[in-house]
């Protein structure tokens, strides 16, 4: 019932998160350290290491997001955009480092979903700091991240999770047509 309970919270935070984010309200990083806190025991109870190092690192982003978003300058609310090359420097990069983390992660631990759980981390590291840095293809990067985060949670029991990052998908949609409208070329 307790992990339940963590599970619950962590949900409710992370779902307040994201809308405020969406509004590119600076209050949203409060919810999302307080989300990925909790997370962050929830997934190591799960034995999820790799996400339970992710939401740690959300948790760290969430403060560098609040420093980071601190101007209310009207140019530092736009979003922008990375080039292309940027983007398949990104995919090679993280798919080369899912996949020697799962080779460790599968040398000294038990985990069953080694180089899903890598993949997903590994993606995240690099969606979450694009959203610190207003970089508007986060969105696409979420959407894809939280679809097949969905199966992962669903496979692990996290039920409430599983559809958090459903719901987490579908919004993405709107967070990306929101930042759209302001997004420097």
């Amino acid at each position: 019932m307790f992990l339940y309970i963590i599970e619950i919270l962590s949900v409710v935070f992370n779902l307040i998160y994201l809308v405020l984010l969406m509004q590119k309200k600076r209050l949203c990083w409060w919810f999302g350290f307080a989300g990925s806190a909790l997370a962050v025991y929830l997934m190591y109870v799960k034995q999820l290491p790799g996400q339970s190092l992710i939401y740690a690192y959300y948790s760290f982003i969430a403060v560098y997001g609040w420093w980071n978003w601190r101007v209310k300058n009207e140019n530092e609310k736009a979003a922008s955009a990375w080039s292309i090359p940027v983007h398949i420097l990104l995919n090679v990069g993280c798919v080369l480092v899912a996949v020697a983390a799962a080779f460790v992660i599968n040398m000294y631990t038990s985990e069953k979903l080694a180089y899903e759980d890598a993949l997903l981390t590994s993606y995240g590291f690099v969606a979450s700091f694009m959203q610190a840095r207003k970089i508007i293809s986060n969105w696409i990067y979420w959407f894809v991240i939280d679809s097949a985060s969905a199966i992962v949670y669903f496979n692990s029991g996290m039920r409430a999770y599983a559809l958090l990052m459903l719901v987490y998908a579908a919004l993405c949609v709107s967070g990306y047509l929101n930042w759209k409208r302001t997004t420097n070329p």
